[in-house]
């Protein structure tokens, strides 16, 4: 079942989210600091910004932000900033995307935006984005300073 994700989510959001970041962003000398990443899941939650693969337990999550767009302020953008699942339930979560595109609907977006964490898998997730409708926007490098 996918739902919005309640307060007794919180955990199991933080330790998909952590392993998710700990993977992509060490290796770009971005360490997870466990508070302030508890505090964001948390803030999501409250907002109503999360939803959750549930299958007798949290093993999927999306969360996302509404903000105007930096170039016309009178745009939503809808942009997930937070998208895992366990490795089980892949393919779960892409039904999760799915439902996150209806949430946009109710907020009356213009516009969804998906990020990508990992240059790996891009080329296949190029391809299955593109079957849902979306267009390639960018790409962001980093590194340590």
């Amino acid at each position: 079942m996918i739902r919005l994700a309640i307060s007794e989510d919180a955990i199991s959001c933080f330790n998909l989210a952590k392993e998710m970041y700990s993977e992509f962003l060490n290796r770009h000398g971005i360490e997870v600091n466990d508070d302030d990443l508890m505090q964001t899941v948390e803030n999501f939650i409250v907002q109503d910004q999360v939803l959750v693969i549930d299958r007798d337990g949290v093993v999927g999550m999306c969360a996302w932000i509404v903000t105007g767009h930096p170039a016309n302020q009178s745009m939503r953008i809808f942009q997930e900033v937070l998208w895992c699942s366990n490795s089980e339930h892949k393919t779960d979560a892409f039904a999760l995307l799915r439902v996150m595109q209806d949430k946009a609907r109710e907020v009356k977006a213009d516009i969804v935006v998906l990020a990508n964490l990992s240059l790996e898998n891009e080329p296949k997730l190029r391809r299955i984005y593109g079957r849902m409708g979306f267009q390639y926007l960018e790409t962001h490098y980093a590194r340590a300073n």
